[in-house]
């Protein structure tokens, strides 16, 4: 397999920290020796699997009651302000966009990827044989969150 490129996020990204994984069955000590490199940056990682329940939202009403209350379950337990979320409408493309507070609370329809520098915004995805890709930028203190399946890689969204 060829090498990645980051093209668009390339821009907007300097000295990035890439982490890509797929979390099914996790050990919880080696995830965070994984993520060890937001120590000592005002970052909060947060992974929910499937002992969390059902996080995956549909736009059916019925199937996303449960799905939302364990969500707010979960944002809850880690002190995540329920205001401050901000998700992408996952579509498998190559769109990324750039967020600030001011679409806190959000649903970003058409995106699978999210892209910020504003502290009080906390970005979520969710995938399940996709990967969650995180880049920081610890110099310009800009945060990704990528949804990237073989589509999107396809279609370079890195």
């Amino acid at each position: 397999m060829g090498r990645t490129r980051l093209s668009g996020l390339a821009n907007l990204l300097r000295s990035t920290v890439g982490v890509l994984f797929h979390v099914e069955h996790y050990d919880k000590e080696a995830l965070s020796s994984m993520f060890s490199f937001i120590d000592g940056y005002d970052l909060l990682f947060a992974l929910s699997n499937r002992s969390d329940g059902n996080m995956r939202l549909t736009g059916e009403f019925d199937r996303d009651a449960d799905a939302m209350k364990n969500r707010l379950s979960f944002l809850r337990a880690h002190d995540i302000p329920t205001d401050n979320i901000l998700r992408a409408s996952l579509v498998h493309g190559q769109s990324v966009a750039k967020v600030t507070t001011h679409q806190r609370g959000k649903i970003l329809e058409n995106t699978d990827g999210l892209i910020t520098d504003d502290a009080d915004v906390f970005l979520t995805i969710t995938v399940a044989d996709c990967l969650p890709i995180i880049l920081f930028d610890p110099d310009l203190q800009r945060l990704a969150l990528i949804h990237a399946g073989w589509r999107g890689l396809a279609l370079d969204i890195l």
